[in-house]
Parts: C-alpha cells; sequence; structure tokens
C-alpha cells in the first residue's frame, strides 16, 4: 500500500471573473416612451395648427419655441422608445441632436409660416369688406381677422358706428360713451381721421340734448310741478345753459357741493332756554348731514330719472371736501339752520317729555358754469315745524325730532330746486320717520 508524501499539495486552480455585460433594453419601457411619445407629438401638431390658425395675434418666436420644445420632446421618445422596443438603444446624443434640430426648426419656421398665413388671411378678408355694405359690423369683421387693420378701417368703423347709432334715434346715453371711445382710439391710433366720426358724435349729443329739453318743457308746461312751484325763468335758462355744454362735453357729471352753517345758539334778544328744553344732540352733526346730503343727490337723481325718461342726459355726485372744482358744472346749495322765536311740546305716551326750539332753514342754491360763472341763484327760508308730521319711538333719542326735521328740510327743498329748474320733482313725502 503506497502513501502519499505528506508535502504533496492539489495544483492550484485560476480564478475566474466573467467580463461585464450591459444588461438588454426593457422592451416594456420602451413601449412607454412611444407611447408617451406618440401623445406628446400628438399635442404639438394641435397646437402648432391652432396657433398658426389664429390670425388675429402675431406669433413670437417665444410662442414658436414652446411648440418646438414640445414636439422635439415628442419625436425623441419615439425614436428612443422605438429603438428599445426593437431591442437596440438609440444613441444620447443623436436622440439629443434631434430635438435641438427641431426647436430650432420650429423658431424659425413657425413665425414665417404664420405671417403667410397671416396676409393670405387678411387679403380675403379686405376683399370681403370691399364687396359688402361696410357697415359697423362689417369692419369688425375684418379686425377681426387681422392684428394689424390697415390704415383709415377704424376711423371708418367709428363714422359707421356712428351713423347707425344715429339712424336709430340720437340718444345721450349711447353717443356719449361712443363719443369717449372716439376720442381714445384717435388719441390711440394717431389717425386724425377719426374726426369726421368725433364732429358728427357731438352735433348728436347737441340734437339729443335739444330733443330732450324740448320735451321736458313740453311735459312740464301743464304739469303739477307748474301749478306747485312758480315758474322760475332764470334756473330754468340756467339749467338749459347746463345741458348745452354738457353736450359739448367729455362726460356728463354735474356736481353737488354743500355747506352748512348751524345757528342754533339763543339768539341774545330771545328769553334764555326752558330748563325743559331738549338740546339738539348730534341731530345737526356732520355725520346726519352727510345722510341728508346723500338723500338730496338721491331724490335729485331721481327726478332727471323720471325728466328724461327715456335717456340719461346728466349724472349727479356729490364733491368731496377738498376735490378741485375747476371746469366743473356746480350745484352749489349752502344751508344756515338759524333759531327763532317760539318752541313746541314735545309728548311720549301720552305724556310730556320736554320742549323743542323752533328754527328756520336759509338756503341759497347756485348753479355754476365750468368756468365759476353764477348762471342763476335761488334763495329760500323754510320752516321745517310748520309742514311736517313725523313719529318718534321709544327707543329713538330725545333730539330725533331735531334731526327728522332737518331731514323733511331737505327733501322739501330738493322738491323746490327740481320744480324751479323746470324738472318733475320728487313725490310729495306725508310723513318722515327717525332713522339711526
Amino acid at each position: 500500500m503506497s502513501r502519499s508524501p505528506n508535502n504533496l499539495t492539489s495544483p492550484a486552480v485560476p480564478d475566474y471573473h466573467p467580463f461585464p455585460q450591459t444588461p438588454p433594453p426593457d422592451r416594456g419601457m420602451g413601449v412607454i416612451k412611444l407611447i408617451f411619445g406618440l401623445a406628446l407629438t400628438s399635442i404639438a401638431v394641435y397646437l402648432i395648427d391652432y396657433n398658426l390658425g389664429r390670425t388675429w395675434t402675431k406669433m413670437t418666436t417665444g410662442s414658436a419655441i414652446f411648440l418646438g420644445v414640445i414636439l422635439g420632446a415628442g419625436v425623441r421618445l419615439l425614436f428612443t422608445g422605438g429603438a428599445q422596443t426593437a431591442g437596440k438603444r438609440f444613441p444620447v446624443l443623436p436622440s439629443l441632436g434631434i430635438f435641438f434640430a427641431i426647436v430650432i426648426a420650429a423658431a424659425i419656421a413657425l413665425p414665417r409660416a404664420h405671417d403667410a398665413r397671416l396676409a393670405t388671411a387678411e387679403q380675403s378678408a379686405w376683399a370681403r369688406l370691399q364687396a359688402s355694405p361696410k357697415t359697423s359690423q362689417d369692419y369688425e369683421n375684418y379686425i377681426n381677422i387681422t392684428p394689424k387693420p390697415r390704415r383709415g378701417v377704424l376711423p371708418a368703423q367709428a363714422l359707421a358706428k356712428t351713423r347707425e347709432e344715429l339712424a336709430a334715434g340720437p340718444k345721450v346715453s349711447t353717443l356719449r360713451p361712443l363719443l369717449r371711445s372716439h376720442l381714445y382710439d384717435m388719441q390711440k391710433t394717431g389717425e386724425p381721421e377719426f374726426q369726421e366720426a368725433i364732429d358728427l358724435t357731438r352735433k348728436g349729443l347737441a340734437d339729443a340734448y335739444a330733443k330732450a329739453l324740448a320735451q321736458l318743457q313740453q311735459r312740464t308746461a301743464t304739469g303739477p310741478a307748474r301749478r306747485e312751484f312758480p315758474e322760475d325763468p332764470q334756473m330754468r335758462a340756467a339749467f338749459a345753459a347746463v345741458l348745452a355744454r354738457l353736450a359739448q362735453s367729455e362726460d356728463d357729471y354735474v356736481y353737488l357741493d354743500f355747506a352748512s352753517d348751524n345757528q342754533l345758539a339763543t339768539p341774545a334778544t330771545q328769553p334764555a332756554a326752558d330748563s325743559r328744553e331738549i338740546p339738539p344732540g348730534d341731530a345737526f352733526s356732520p355725520e346726519r348731514d352727510s345722510r341728508r346730503r346723500s338723500a338730496f343727490a338721491s331724490a335729485m337723481t331721481d327726478s332727471l330719472t323720471t325728466a328724461f325718461k327715456d335717456d340719461t342726459v346728466m349724472r349727479i355726485t356729490s364733491l368731496s371736501p377738498g376735490d378741485d372744482r375747476k371746469g366743473k358744472v356746480i350745484f352749489d346749495v349752502k344751508c344756515t339752520p338759524r333759531r327763532v322765536r317760539g318752541g313746541f311740546t314735545l309728548t311720549v305716551g301720552g305724556k310730556e317729555a320736554g320742549t323743542l326750539f323752533n328754527f328756520d332753514v336759509d338756503w341759497q342754491f347756485s348753479v355754476i358754469d365750468a368756468d365759476g360763472k353764477i348762471l342763476a341763484q335761488n334763495h329760500s327760508r323754510s320752516n321745517p315745524a310748520g309742514s311736517i308730521r313725523f313719529s318718534t319711538r321709544r327707543s329713538d333719542p330725545d333730539w330725533a325730532p331735531y334731526s327728522v326735521l332737518m331731514d323733511s328740510a331737505y327733501y322739501n327743498y330738493c322738491r323746490e330746486i327740481t320744480g324751479r329748474l323746470g324738472l318733475i320733482p320728487p313725490a310729495v313725502k306725508e310723513s318722515f320717520t327717525f332713522t339711526q
């Protein structure tokens, strides 16, 4: 029996290290890329076709690049996804080259293609306009086709629109905004041809104001306002002058400016106030006066609406303190409550609650032209307590009757002024109620 020597060893086995291999492309991911590529490409084609058809605006280079990015990304996904689905790989650099080539081509070609379409569409629209009756809508149809209409189109449209409005019957409410539009467009475009439409609109406004005034005078000649308030030729002439001024101005605003001078201290020539006399409290405060002035403006607006029921020839707004009066037609109202002799006993629940002092209100109403000239003035005095009925609640403050008296004074003076101006006064109020 043989024995192996103890020093014998097995032969060495060399180590085996295989070369790394790239895994095959994921075919499923390739299919996903194809789907996304097809979707992006379809979207890009749709957006390009839509934007090329937008003839009312120019295509910018930025818009073309944006569309090119979408198309390039879609096409790149189609190439890389198609190769991956076939078990191959599409090199990165060539795929990026395709993407950037499409973006650059879109940035150059799309604006030029769009300009060519614009030119073709404009020529067709122009031919249709020349063959049309050239109404304002015909001009509008042409303008909607091209972002830059030919010179003279906008003034011609303005003139056609003005003629159509005049043919339907001149109305201030339609001609006034039309005039503002013509003036703005002439300034914006720099086309002096708008002046013909502007002059025609101004003439139409003058005719509309003259017609409205004639109709008003006819309605008020035998109306109840004539019997209630005496005719005031100066005030009516001033109102006619205001309308004539508004017919030539760019807006139809007349501003109400109020001023109050409360003289309610007991005169030295009168006996001292009764100890039971109720003080005026907040009845003559600026806050309460502000409400009365708003009611005055609202009542005058209602009177104008009733007088010119078919049109809006004048809008009333209050002039804020500190506002510039220059260039504005103003109805100036000055109010002076003045304490006079006499008083009244206030009863609440059948019991005497105190006495109320008596007061008159002196009024001055002035019509002031835009150049500061006083066209007419009216001076009047009223005693509110002599011609009013009012009711109070237990929750009302003690001075509530004074406030109601001044409310009635403002409202009734507005009725008098509108009657003297030749308008139709607001309805008579039989009674007044205090409001917080």
